[in-house]
């Protein structure tokens, strides 16, 4: 079977409706002979950071001299970003290799991540990982990576975000999440307020130690985490720090079980090595992406872009329907000069004329993320910066094109 053809067998499972719970992928897994009983794992749930969590997280482990298994979603461009072993991504052959494996025990009902999820565990147990770094999908407590019990679990932090799924109010989704907290397993969380009292009530229901992370001290390029002082990340925004932090909380819990961890010398270069991509990162000298697709993550991205000096900012903007388009616009529009609103090739993405509707600075659409990058480069010249934001699929987009065209 061709890659082409075993991710278009796979995708068709998205199609189908399906609602969250643990049945279908508990029969899969066990189906499978529970791979994910042979494996010891990190469990990553948030609203925002959590990839870069799981980034950070790995290679710290990675630089200790573990293997470590990652598996995040969705991808940026292509599917195999899903699934690494020590910093690399599965390969084709890899991916069809698992895909076989796991193929004749998927039925009509599961779903492409459930069956996704089921490939990485598989994955991770034939090539005989130290530890896996997992993160959720959406939510938690009825999230297909919900089966495993970790040896820490993390929280990064509580917005609001999917209420269609996990209710309406911080502590309705708090609750959600806090639903990977296993018995006796150490939490750890970057979550306030309302958020952090539902996730310690179900802590202390469960036994579990609340481990919250170090204050962030910003020092001039670089940062300080308690004992690890001049710390500093490859990763871009000063956002990154608290997630930094909420890492090295992790591998200090890992640490005093005894089991994985990592020395002050892992720490600090595992971090530093950590590579998470299109986090406020410039692709080219005058484009800058961020994969900020909810109010929470457009207000951080905007209080990063007020710190740009002396450049006039022209978004590129294309957000899903499923999304607070008004309010991530509203933050957008604090920075921006100009907002172009496209829409990246996937069914979820909004209209842009329906996004316009919320603009309150100059503005105009574009039916296409090439239109809307081309006029974006005519708008910004030489000395304006574009800043792409609001969808992970748009962003992929902008990536790839960057990829196949000559630097701007």
């Amino acid at each position: 079977m061709s890659i082409t053809s075993l991710l278009a067998e796979l995708y068709s499972h998205q199609a189908k409706p399906w609602k969250l719970g643990l049945e279908r992928v508990e029969e899969l897994m066990l189906a499978l002979g529970s791979p994910h009983k042979k494996i010891r794992c990190i469990h990553v749930a948030g609203t925002n950071g959590k990839g870069s969590v799981c980034a950070m997280i790995a290679s710290i482990l990675r630089t200790a001299g573990h293997k470590v298994g990652v598996y995040t979603s969705p991808h940026l461009i292509r599917f195999n970003e899903r699934i690494a072993i020590g910093g690399r991504q599965i390969t084709d052959e890899g991916l069809a290799q698992v895909y076989q494996l796991v193929k004749p025990a998927v039925r009509e009902h599961h779903s492409f991540f459930e069956i996704t999820t089921a490939m990485a565990f598989c994955y991770f147990a034939e090539n005989e990982v130290e530890v896996a770094v997992i993160e959720v999908g959406l939510g938690g407590r009825l999230d297909a990576t919900n089966v495993v019990t970790p040896l820490v679990s993390v929280i990064t932090n509580i917005s609001l975000e999917h209420q269609d799924h996990l209710g309406n109010t911080i502590k309705d989704i708090a609750i959600e999440k806090a639903g990977i907290i296993k018995k006796g397993v150490p939490v750890v969380t970057g979550a306030t307020g309302k958020a952090l009292e539902a996730i310690k009530k179900k802590a202390a229901a469960e036994k579990c130690n609340v481990i919250c992370p170090k204050e962030v001290i910003h020092e001039n390029g670089t940062f300080t985490l308690g004992g690890y002082p001049h710390l500093s990340l490859s990763v871009g925004g000063k956002f990154q720090r608290m997630n930094a932090s909420i890492a090295v909380a992790a591998i200090e819990a890992l640490g005093e079980r005894g089991t994985l961890g990592g020395n002050r010398e892992a720490i600090a270069e595992g971090l530093a090595r950590a590579r998470w991509p299109a986090r406020f990162e410039y692709i080219t000298d005058h484009i800058l992406v961020d994969c900020a697709h909810n109010p929470a993550g457009a207000e951080v991205l905007a209080r990063e872009l007020q710190a740009i000096q002396g450049k006039r900012i022209i978004m590129v903007v294309g957000i899903c329907t499923d999304k607070d388009a008004k309010a991530m616009i509203k933050q957008f529009s604090r920075v921006a000069e100009h907002i172009i609103f496209t829409r990246a090739g996937i069914s979820r993405a909004a209209n842009p004329a329906a996004l316009a509707i919320h603009a309150t600075i100059s503005h105009q659409t574009a039916e296409t993320v090439a239109e809307a990058l081309q006029k974006a480069k005519a708008l910004a010249g030489e000395e304006g910066l574009i800043v792409i934001a609001g969808s992970i699929y748009l962003v992929g987009e902008v990536i790839s094109l960057c990829r196949n065209s000559s630097p701007s």
